[in-house]
């Protein structure tokens, strides 16, 4: 996409979200959160075009990496650490960490482009421990707490259950029906491990 002006109104819609004061969807500033009219700048937050040759940029100017900030803001902040991470959460927030980090994923695994690997760990290398982790920044990400406790109905923890799924291996116990006693759903857990997982390895990206 390589009109700008195309390229602007795609990512202000695609990073707009629905404001019930306003009746309408907005973008939000993510580093003011105030709403953004007019008089803002396209902001690439995890790869800079001057890091990538113009050839490649295609695959750089996307939601994916690009947030609409205020031209003020932009100006003040837009080099720091600081931005950087407020457009990572934005980014996730209207995007999900399963699509951003897979995207980033591909620019060099796929791509062979020359940006910062970072450490990413295949699921079937994780450890229980580290995925625990991950869960817990899927949840608080989405605004959730776990149970009070993680049995199942059978006892088990139903976290390591779901991890064995995640690392494509047979959990070899009930999935289904409550955890702690209480109605949890099963689908918030897997996801909050998926996106825990991509939301730990894109902050180490941003630093």
């Amino acid at each position: 996409m390589t009109d700008r002006i195309q390229l602007k109104a795609h990512i202000c819609h695609t990073h707009s979200l629905y404001q019930p004061k306003l009746c309408k969807r907005v973008p939000l500033c993510p580093w003011c959160h105030d709403q953004i009219i007019d008089q803002y700048d396209l902001h690439e937050f995890l790869v800079k075009r001057s890091a990538v040759n113009k050839r490649d940029q295609d695959l750089i100017m996307v939601p994916e990496n690009v947030v609409v900030v205020h031209h003020r803001c932009h100006m003040a902040f837009g080099q720091t650490k600081e931005m950087a991470r407020r457009c990572l959460e934005q980014a996730c927030k209207v995007l999900s960490p399963t699509r951003v980090g897979p995207w980033y994923v591909a620019l060099w695994k796929k791509h062979n482009l020359s940006v910062p690997t970072g450490l990413l760990i295949p699921p079937k290398d994780c450890p229980l421990s580290l995925a625990l982790t991950y869960i817990d920044k899927g949840l608080q990400f989405r605004g959730h707490s776990g149970p009070s406790s993680w049995k199942n109905e059978e006892g088990v923890d139903a976290r390591s259950l779901t991890y064995k799924r995640w690392q494509g291996k047979s959990p070899g116990g009930l999935m289904k029906g409550k955890i702690g006693g209480v109605t949890f759903s099963w689908d918030l857990l897997r996801l909050a491990l998926d996106e825990g997982y991509w939301l730990n390895y894109l902050e180490g990206i941003v630093g």
